[in-house]
């Protein structure tokens, strides 16, 4: 039941198959990291990483996400230290880093 406040929305997704690539992401860890990463530049990071398949190993260029993602150059580096911080991104070794979509000191869901 809708109330004069609300809009009443109807979903009309792209396509996603074999052809057309898609995503799959998991819905806490993606609200979680829309109330954490309060800057633009953060959040798109975090959807380019975690759009990714599981154990997916890559290395990150700042072109990329400036052409293919919308991150501007001059915000990348501010993205990637706001992962750090928040503990999405961990330093594993040398520059080498471990992407976890709900940072570590966080249980992976409400109900943990």
């Amino acid at each position: 039941m809708s109330y004069p406040n609300q809009k009443k929305i109807r979903i009309s997704k792209a396509k996603a198959d074999a052809t057309h690539t898609y995503a799959i992401i998991n819905i806490w860890a993606m609200q979680t990291a829309m109330k954490l990463l309060t800057k633009g530049s953060s959040f798109k990071l975090w959807s380019y990483l975690a759009s990714n398949q599981n154990g997916y190993t890559f290395d990150l260029s700042r072109e990329d996400c400036a052409k293919n993602w919308g991150i501007k150059p001059d915000s990348y580096y501010s993205a990637v230290e706001d992962l750090v911080e928040k503990k999405y991104l961990v330093n594993t070794r040398a520059n080498q880093y471990t992407f976890h979509e709900i940072p570590l000191d966080m249980p992976e869901s409400p109900y943990d």
